[in-house]
């Protein structure tokens, strides 16, 4: 009787363990906020005047708040165009998306960015998502308080890829009158093949969600995300940079991205707002033709699909005529908005 006692005992202690190292609650997440810039963030700081700004989340699940890491770069020109908000993808951070900021800024542009939580230099734990419409409400507060920061100026917004799926939630979720034109790029609302798990392990991924949504669980899209020739470089810089997530796709944020892109396909025509739409047709992880039939759906009377052929999900780090491409299709849309 000892034995299957002392068993039975070792079950119950790995699984509390298991509890308190991969179930839901908030985590402050301090080491990624000390760790240091990369080089060509340190390059734009020289160049132009930023801000940074910690935001108070709009949902925790623990006492202390959630700090969403935010920043404003400001161009050299006497009276700027706008303001241009990113947000970026899954397991990346605000801090990779410097050729856009270089781009813009030269172009006259505010540039406002934030880290979602679980990412960058936010609270939660690295790589989780809980629910993809708490990463609306940040982005609607964080949009809020640019327009409230810049009442005069035009604001536009960029999503991309993850980024995209939460700013087609919060599209919904934001009064008229605050965002004069979305530019959604590569949103998953219909995975691609590619990188979806077997049905056994999607199985096994649902039982073990209720438990231990943090868990690490499957195979990261990444390998999928840029064209052979440009695969090895972008993985290194992947791999020097600490706060972007390398690990396995977390189950609790598989599941949130599954439940809202599914959310999306049934609620498409619930997108009114200007918007542009961006997608590689080449794209392996979030399928192109999702992209399509969102478009014929959504109410937008202002809306545009640009397709950029044989373009990769990952554009802003593709070879340079898709990366220009990309650069010169965004600055195109919103230059001819705020003359208007």
């Amino acid at each position: 009787m000892v034995l299957p006692a002392i068993a039975a005992a070792f079950v119950v202690i790995g699984a509390v363990a298991m509890r308190m190292s991969f179930g839901p609650g908030d985590e402050p997440a301090e080491d990624r906020r000390k760790v240091p810039l990369l080089v060509e963030e340190v390059e734009l700081e020289k160049k132009y005047k930023f801000e940074v700004h910690d935001m108070v989340g709009e949902r925790c699940t623990s006492s202390s708040p959630v700090k969403i890491h935010t920043k404003y770069y400001y161009p050299n020109a006497d009276k700027p165009k706008g303001v241009v908000i990113y947000l970026h993808g899954l397991n990346s951070h605000s801090g990779r998306i410097t050729p856009f900021y270089r781009r813009s800024l030269n172009d006259g542009w505010i540039v406002g960015m934030m880290d979602f939580r679980g990412f960058g230099r936010s609270s939660g734990r690295h790589g989780y998502i809980e629910d993809v419409d708490i990463l609306a409400q940040d982005a609607v507060k964080f949009i809020k308080e640019t327009k409230t920061k810049f009442p005069h100026y035009k604001v536009f917004v960029l999503g991309t890829s993850m980024g995209a799926l939460t700013l087609l939630h919060a599209s919904i979720k934001l009064p008229p009158g605050i965002v004069d034109s979305m530019i959604y790029h590569a949103p998953p609302v219909e995975i691609s093949p590619n990188v979806l798990p077997s049905a056994p392990v999607e199985v096994l991924g649902r039982i073990l969600l209720y438990f231990i949504p943090k868990l690490p669980f499957l195979v990261p899209h990444s390998v999928h995300s840029n064209s052979p020739g440009r695969e090895s470089v972008v993985e290194h810089s992947k791999d020097v940079d600490p706060n972007f997530y390398r690990g396995r796709l977390r189950i609790g944020t598989a599941y949130a991205m599954m439940q809202a892109s599914i959310f999306m396909q049934e609620n498409s025509s619930g997108i009114t707002l200007p918007f542009l739409l961006i997608h590689g047709t080449a794209d392996r992880v979030c399928a192109y033709d999702g992209s399509e039939r969102f478009f014929a759906k959504a109410s937008s009377t202002d809306k545009k699909l640009f397709a950029i052929p044989n373009g990769q999900h990952n554009l802003l780090q593709e070879e340079e005529q898709y990366k220009q491409l990309y650069l010169d299709t965004i600055s195109n849309w919103i230059e001819t908005r705020v003359k208007n």
